[in-house]
This record gives structure tokens, C-alpha cells and sequence, in this order.
């Protein structure tokens, strides 16, 4: 059962349709409900959906960096071995993204949903420099303090690879300048 507006599903899926060629990413699975609508579009694109998890909720949480949800949050959601099974086209990693687990080399759309700071940035900078020329990342939480910050310490402005995009509903799109 999901817990995912049908807005979402739309704004993600039309996303990571019109993103070029490259892996699907969503890293916080929770229950599967964008994992869902993003295993619909990889299939039509003929792309690989990889999906990140800790399976034991979140990892770590920091008050300093504005982060407001305790460690062990959302540990009610799907378990690896459930998710293994719902996906079962979709390269599954259990573990703290990025540390351990395979990362594709080429990213065309990644799909953040880890609700703390530290999540948040070490994602960003594992993702950004895989990620392809007009790539995009849909960062879920951008309307909690901890992700912001996060988002916000991101180079995106000037001469920087990301351009940001603030969505009317709280959360975010970083997108990678194209090639000139």
C-alpha cells in the first residue's frame, strides 16, 4: 500500500522519462510506492532501476545540521528480502548509500528520499560526479532544514555543474548542465 500522492508519482515519473539515458536511481525505499512508478519508466526506457536502503530506517541523524527525525525512523518500511521480491527486475543494495554496494557508473535520474543532512550530502556527492550531462536529481525533502542545508552547500550556482529548481510542493530538482 502507498503512501505516495498521485502527484508525486507524476511530477517523478514525467522526470525521470524526459531525463537522458542513464541508471535509475532512488535511494530511501521505504514502502515502494515511487520505487513503483520509477520501476514503470525504467522498464520503458530500457534502463536499469537500482533502489538504496538501509532496511533499519535512518542511520544517523544530526540536530546541529537541522536534521528533526530520530535514528531508527522509518524502520517500519519494506525489509531487503521484500524488496528483493516486489523488484525483482531491480538491482536491490541493503547498506548506508553510498557506502558499500555497486553505484552505475552513468546516472540519468536519481530519486532522494533519506530525510537527513549527512544522507542528503554524501549522496549528492556520490551521485553528481556519475551523474549525465542534463541528469537529474529529485530530492524529496528539501522542505526539512537538514536536506536543505545540505542541498544548499551544493555548488549550483555560476559556472557550477548543477542548476536548483524549488518545487511549490517542498521538494527540489538538481539538474546537470549539458554539455556546451
Amino acid at each position: 500500500q502507498s503512501i505516495v500522492s498521485e502527484a508525486l508519482q507524476a511530477t517523478m515519473s514525467e522526470l525521470a522519462a524526459a531525463a537522458p539515458p542513464g541508471a535509475i536511481l532512488e535511494v530511501g525505499v521505504y514502502l515502494g510506492g515511487t520505487a513503483q512508478a520509477l520501476e514503470r519508466v525504467a522498464r520503458a526506457k530500457g534502463e536499469r532501476l537500482w533502489l538504496y536502503d538501509t532496511f533499519a530506517g535512518l542511520p544517523w541523524a544530526d540536530p546541529d545540521k537541522g536534521d528533526r527525525l530520530p535514528v531508527g525512523q522509518f524502520a517500519d518500511g519494506l525489509t531487503f528480502e521484500e524488496c528483493k521480491y516486489i523488484f525483482d527486475h531491480a538491482a536491490v543494495q541493503a547498506g548506508i548509500f553510498p557506502h558499500g554496494g555497486v553505484i552505475p557508473p552513468a546516472i540519468g535520474f536519481a530519486h532522494l528520499d533519506v530525510d537527513q543532512y549527512r544522507s542528503v550530502r554524501e549522496a549528492i556527492d556520490a551521485i553528481v560526479p556519475r551523474l549525465v550531462p542534463d541528469g537529474v536529481i529529485l530530492l524529496d525533502d528539501f522542505c526539512l532544514p537538514g536536506c536543505e542545508r545540505a542541498v544548499l552547500e551544493t555548488p549550483h550556482k555560476g559556472d557550477a555543474p548543477l542548476r536548483l529548481n524549488v518545487l511549490e510542493d517542498g521538494r527540489a530538482v538538481l539538474r546537470r548542465r549539458g554539455m556546451p
